[in-house]
């Protein structure tokens, strides 16, 4: 592992391009204060772990730049995990997971999917969190399929297969991508609002929302209703009750 370019912006800061042994690239960028070498330079990185170094005022640049290479090596496993995933199953999102993002949102069946959020990214094949979405009818099952099977995790095999094979499903794969699985809001038919994904289900019909345009279409509706912070009224797709949380 080396850098494969290294150029400054300023007497104060510089950028160090790497390229890992799998041949993924990493920018460490590196500014110096003024009352260096006094203090540590501070970093900024896209990892999901910090780059930890012990500093002096005897201490070099050459040795943050180690300390980087040597958290790029640890997080290897990480990466591959995540690119398993990536190259395995159906990922809604995130669309273009950067170096630091430790979750994927996986499709399972029609109407449901899972967020898969690798707790220890020094450790990635440990059982991960999961959090599932959908029609509660249809989740339940699959939560309790995982609770019973939660001790049979094999921390030696790979996420996708101990999803399937502790969900007894088979997963769908990045070339199923299809109309089986409907990703749009049924209120603004787009994906994306803004930085947002359809991630409220409703639960007789499974058609997701997003929780502000569902928020937005409740509260314009004569016979919606509010209890504290949670809106009542009718699913804009089957018309039959739907529930959320409002923020307020």
């Amino acid at each position: 592992m080396h850098a494969r370019c290294v150029f400054m912006h300023t007497c104060n800061n510089c950028h160090h391009k790497y390229r890992d042994r799998c041949g993924r690239q990493h920018i460490l960028c590196l500014h110096l204060s003024a009352e260096h070498p006094l203090v540590p330079p501070h970093l900024k990185t896209e990892l999901p772990s910090t780059v930890s170094f012990p500093w002096t005022p005897q201490s070099s640049i050459q040795d943050v730049v180690s300390a980087f290479e040597a958290e790029l090596e640890l997080l290897q496993a990480f990466w591959s995990a995540m690119e398993g995933l990536d190259r395995s199953l159906w990922v809604l999102e995130p669309e273009c997971p950067g170096a630091a993002c430790t979750y994927r949102r996986v499709v399972l069946k029609p109407n449901v999917s899972v967020v898969v959020t690798v707790v220890d990214p020094y450790k990635p094949l440990l059982p991960p969190s999961l959090k599932f979405l959908g029609p509660d009818d249809l989740v339940g099952c699959l939560k309790e399929k995982m609770q019973a099977a939660a001790s049979a995790w094999d921390s030696s095999d790979s996420i996708p297969s101990n999803l399937q094979r502790l969900l007894q499903l088979t997963l769908p794969t990045p070339a199923q991508h299809g109309h089986e699985f409907s990703d749009e809001c049924g209120i603004c038919y787009s994906y994306t609002f803004g930085s947002h994904i359809p991630d409220t289900a409703c639960q007789h019909c499974g058609k997701f929302f997003h929780h502000s345009c569902l928020i937005e279409w409740l509260g314009e509706l004569p016979t919606s209703r509010k209890s504290f912070n949670t809106l009542f009224g009718n699913c804009p797709y089957c018309t039959k009750s739907i529930s959320i949380k409002s923020s307020s």
